[in-house]
């Protein structure tokens, strides 16, 4: 993926994603896991939608309707998605539903381990980033946040980074670690239940957290 049409906006989501994505980190590994998934699900959100303004799609388009953004982005023979984790993908548009309670009319419920959630966050942004390039007319490459925090060495980027720390990632998913489920039914009635959950045998997607799992 190189530049495209309209590259200021998308460079300007670039910025805007990376500060949700370097909050939303922090937020993870404090284990303030409710709001640091809302803020993953702004991150990505913000991330696709450059991407297709960056190849001349329009942006009003959220995160729930990733499937669409696969399509758009397969139309430009972009295959990012073929290399994400679809439960991620679709954990995130649970989570996107539940920015509001007042919109629900019928039971939404998400749930993930600490360390799988941060694993797929940080894989799906390493993932764009460095597939992606703006390049000013002067034929200088823009550096985006992301790869100046890089340069830079960032402590909240590299703190629990499996990819830039380049770890094992069957045994950093395989990790005991916090866990959250959240239920809110159609009567807006909310079950938040948090406990300690690990998945044994990881084979390339994270674990789908089905009701009243956690312990």
């Amino acid at each position: 993926m190189t530049k495209g049409k309209n590259d200021k906006e998308a460079q300007n989501l670039f910025i805007l994603g990376y500060r949700d994505y370097i909050a939303a980190r922090f937020l993870l590994n404090n284990n303030l896991l409710i709001q640091g998934a809302t803020l993953s699900c702004t991150a990505i959100e913000k991330y696709l939608k450059a991407l297709l303004i960056a190849h001349g799609f329009k942006r009003k388009i959220h995160i729930e309707k990733w499937k669409e953004i696969k399509n758009c982005l397969n139309l430009k023979g972009i295959d990012l998605f073929d290399e994400l984790d679809l439960n991620f993908l679709k954990l995130l548009g649970n989570v996107y539903k539940l920015r509001y309670y007042d919109r629900v009319n019928n039971s939404v419920c998400y749930g993930f381990i600490k360390w799988q959630f941060l694993a797929e966050l940080d894989y799906t942004v390493n993932l764009i980033e460095s597939r992606t390039t703006f390049t000013y007319e002067s034929g200088t490459i823009w550096d985006s946040p992301y790869k100046s925090a890089l340069k830079g060495k960032n402590d909240i980027l590299y703190l629990e980074n499996y990819v830039l720390n380049e770890q094992n990632k069957k045994e950093y998913m395989e990790r005991e670690g916090t866990s959250v489920m959240v239920n809110i039914d159609k009567n807006q009635s909310e079950i938040i239940i948090e406990g300690n959950l690990k998945q044994d045998n990881y084979k390339g997607s994270m674990l789908k957290l089905l009701k009243m799992e956690i312990k």
